[in-house]
């Protein structure tokens, strides 16, 4: 069988982060390895360049591939099954997660990997009041947040123990090209540019949104520069949500009245996103997408595509 080295391997490449990671490498024309889900439709996400490889596998066969005669430098694991609403409750789904993850730790072993980096999550945390950073006691109240904790400790004595680096990146409410149509922001931008009313909560929680663009750049740098251990992935720029409410208000052009407070908090309500991305910054990082460029680039990809969220 042939044997290929490649930089960079990627499981979960066509999701948001794994999409902005790859653009970040292409710059740089390093090799990199996709794996992608068989018949995937969103494999007209990857961008079309020479040294962009693809792999067709179900998660959870992953362990099939290492019969292949590949290595590889740095192994991203951003793949997750699991990601709407509902499934973050869901402790099966989710369970599933922790064996798809030690899956991916292992090829990453086989492939001679010398360096994982794994897709953590703020939810690891749970609610938190006071400033976040690395140190921070984790308390995770969905069966979502449990699941990255575990990956996120499990993958890491697998890695102490056969000699690999371990990286895990933290990603804190990011935002951007390719995301759910029922997160809060697509949702509000679909109403907005139906001229359609919106209930929301009162909107005063403290939040921190990201762009996916700059969370490629983090996951970027951390292969480059990072050191061992975790890194929180966030903008650092806490405000009111209502603030954001009213700026996608804004860049939608419209002044349609919305429902704010008609929606009451639900009992676990996250109020305060206030993170410290010090470490980050160490290593050469800083936010390159304000939050009012992302979303006019949003409001542009979905007059565009007639508002549909897969196809941008």
């Amino acid at each position: 069988m042939e044997y290929k080295h490649f930089h960079i391997v990627i499981t979960g490449a066509t999701s948001p982060v794994g999409i902005s990671i790859i653009n970040e490498w292409v710059k740089h024309n390093k090799n990199i390895l996709a794996i992608i889900r068989p018949n995937s439709k969103n494999r007209k996400r990857l961008p079309v360049a020479d040294n962009i490889h693809i792999v067709e596998c179900n998660l959870e066969d992953l362990d099939t591939l290492d019969s292949l005669n590949y290595t590889c430098d740095i192994f991203y694991h951003i793949a997750w099954k699991g990601t709407n609403k509902s499934d973050r409750l869901d402790c099966m789904i989710q369970c599933e997660n922790i064996a798809i993850s030690m899956k991916a730790v292992q090829l990453a072993k086989k492939w001679q990997s010398t360096t994982f980096i794994g897709a953590g999550s703020q939810a690891e945390y749970g609610r938190i009041k006071g400033i976040i950073n690395e140190t921070t006691k984790v308390d995770p109240d969905t069966a979502y947040g449990i699941a990255k904790y575990a990956v996120g400790k499990l993958t890491y004595e697998y890695c102490k123990s056969n000699g690999i680096k371990f990286i895990w990146g933290r990603i804190f409410s990011a935002y951007g090209l390719y995301d759910g149509s029922n997160t809060l922001i697509m949702s509000l931008l679909h109403s907005l540019l139906a001229n359609a009313p919106m209930a929301l909560t009162k909107c005063e929680q403290q939040w921190d949104y990201i762009n996916y663009k700059d969370v490629g750049r983090a996951f970027y740098l951390m292969a480059l520069y990072g050191e061992n251990g975790i890194y929180c992935i966030a903008s650092g720029n806490k405000k009111p949500l209502i603030e954001y409410i009213k700026l996608i208000q804004k860049c939608a052009d419209t002044d349609i009245q919305l429902g704010i407070g008609e929606i009451p908090y639900t009992c676990n309500q996250v109020m305060s996103l206030d993170v410290d991305i010090s470490r980050l910054k160490n290593i050469g990082f800083e936010i390159k997408v304000s939050f009012e460029e992302g979303i006019n680039e949003l409001i542009a990809q979905l007059k565009t595509k007639g508002g549909n969220t897969n196809e941008i």
